[in-house]
């Protein structure tokens, strides 16, 4: 028994979600809901509420606007030409995944910009750095 106290114990040394399980390591973010927004340069705003437990990213919600302040949804770029619509919902569609990439990796590094939704990325990143900084 105490062979097996041990072995256990040494997995869990080397394992980070070992010892999250044991609730002995954390990640440094406090419990809540925090929120964080990026205004670009061109007057696109870019807003996300994370959700933390037990130190882990739970939940993400992501908001992106266009410099006109409308949400970026199936109307975004309808009264632009055919391609500017296709273009803009394919950003849409494509923006829509990084919140759950997010709960998955915990940090906007550890994946990448989907094509056709760069920019959103870029923007997400800054407002994900914001909220993680009130969460510290």
């Amino acid at each position: 028994m105490k062979k097996f106290l041990l072995a256990l114990l040494l997995t869990c040394a080397v394992s980070n979600t070992g010892w999250a399980f044991f609730g002995l390591f954390k990640s440094g973010y406090k419990d809540g809901v925090y929120d964080g927004e990026y205004q670009a340069a061109d007057g696109e705003n870019t807003r996300v509420v994370l959700t933390i437990k037990d130190g882990r990213i739970v939940d993400c919600v992501l908001e992106a606007r266009d410099d006109m302040g409308n949400i970026k949804d199936e109307n975004h770029g309808k009264d632009g030409s055919a391609e500017d619509y296709r273009r803009a919902q394919r950003a849409v569609r494509e923006m829509k995944k990084y919140p759950a990439l997010l709960v998955e990796h915990q940090d906007m590094d550890k994946f990448d910009a989907l094509t056709g939704a760069s920019i959103t990325y870029s923007a997400m990143r800054e407002a994900v750095k914001e909220a993680l900084g009130k969460a510290k």
